[in-house]
């Protein structure tokens, strides 16, 4: 074992602000570190537009599919799913893609057939979902004679 590995102790009954203080002290002397970083800060990742304007596509590409069963049932789909939301959408999501080293291609090579089954089942299975609330709020039908209606096939 490499003597520089080995952190030095803790004194007896320091307890968890030493030893907070000690890790910070650390991180604040790794290669990389500014001055001006709180110690323990993370480093933020470049901002990467190349990752926001794919995940942007992606995300678009998404919208449109869901659109034409969603809208019927949601007026305001588009104003919910605007070009200005998807793009903070796109912004956020490329800076936790690049904290992780992820790329759009790379997602949607390994995850891009689950991504696909969860849209295939969860749009057509919200719009049925809708359609039964929708269909419970209205007054049930009544025959002529005031009974409630039969089912048909």
């Amino acid at each position: 074992m490499n003597p520089e590995d080995t952190a030095t102790p803790a004194p007896e009954g320091a307890g968890f602000a030493s030893i907070l203080a000690e890790a910070n002290q650390v991180e604040s002397e790794a290669p990389g570190a500014t001055p001006e970083a709180a110690p323990g800060a993370p480093v933020p990742a470049p901002f990467d537009h190349a990752t926001v304007r794919e995940l942007l596509a992606a995300l678009q590409m998404a919208r449109a599919l869901a659109a034409g069963q969603v809208e019927p049932l949601m007026a305001d789909f588009a104003v919910v799913w605007s070009d200005s939301q998807l793009r903070q959408i796109a912004e956020a999501g490329a800076e936790v893609m690049n904290i992780h080293g992820w790329s759009v291609g790379e997602l949607m090579g390994r995850w891009g057939p689950y991504i696909r089954l969860a849209v295939a089942v969860g749009v057509p299975g919200w719009v049925t979902w809708q359609a039964i609330k929708q269909a419970q709020r209205r007054p049930a039908q009544r025959g002529p004679d005031g009974s409630a209606g039969k089912a048909t096939d």
